[in-house]
């Protein structure tokens, strides 16, 4: 599938998605996904306006700055048992947070 395609898919799951009553930030989180992990491009406004067909310059910002602090909050390294002193554990768990990124 080439990228036209592959946008035009995701277009069709954002209409699906609203017609089911997905609000705006759904939406906007749901072409991040997309755009992030399964094209490999960094969502930007443009990107996912043109995606979604909604939101305002001041909300898809926003919309993009969440779906950013899920991923780091996702990232985050959390070992249990103690073993690890708690500086070590808070640096690997940022290192992994900016390799991730």
């Amino acid at each position: 599938m080439n990228l036209d395609e592959e946008r035009q898919a995701i277009r069709q799951e954002l209409e699906s998605m609203r017609e089911s009553g997905a609000r705006r930030q759904e939406l906007s989180l749901h072409a991040c996904k997309r755009l992030f992990f399964d094209l490999g491009i960094r969502p930007s406004m443009a990107a996912v306006r043109d995606l979604t067909q909604t939101g305002s310059a001041s909300d898809i910002p926003k919309d993009i700055d969440s779906f950013w602090e899920r991923i780091r909050t996702a990232s985050r390294v959390r070992v249990g048992a103690g073993s690890i002193p708690k500086v070590l554990e808070d640096r690997a768990g940022e290192l992994l947070g900016a390799l991730f990124e």
